[in-house]
């Protein structure tokens, strides 16, 4: 599966760009977004009814979060260095139910620092829930 610049992508899929700022509202399971370091990610997901909240479960080293509420959150991206880009680029996020221990949804996006000037780009990968 080719990549597409996040510029040119619809807005019924859910991406919006500005300069360093990248907006993914619903993101599928599995997308895959490549920023500058330095870029801001948001990552807003549908109100549901009930009390169930997404988290975020596992940050990639290179993610910082800067906000974060029950659906949308904000991250800092950094670069990496050759040891950490060794390691995990999961951004996973899990909506759970304040009572209970279990997700019963889970959304992985996969998050790659780029050289600076390096070009943003969004896929997606297969659809995966837990």
């Amino acid at each position: 599966m080719t990549a597409v610049p996040l510029s040119t992508m619809s807005a019924p899929a859910g991406a919006a760009t500005e300069d360093r700022h990248v907006v993914l509202s619903a993101p599928r399971p599995g997308t895959i977004v490549e920023l500058a370091p330095g870029s801001q990610l948001s990552v807003r997901f549908r109100r549901r009814l009930g009390v169930s909240r997404w988290h975020v479960a596992e940050l990639p080293p290179h993610v910082l979060t800067l906000a974060a509420s029950d659906h949308e959150f904000q991250f800092l991206v950094f670069g990496s260095d050759a040891s950490s880009e060794a390691g995990t680029a999961q951004l996973r996020f899990e909506r759970r139910h304040p009572a209970r221990d279990m997700a019963h949804e889970v959304c992985e996006l996969v998050v790659i620092p780029l050289s600076e000037g390096g070009v943003r780009t969004a896929k997606t990968g297969s659809r995966r829930s837990a």
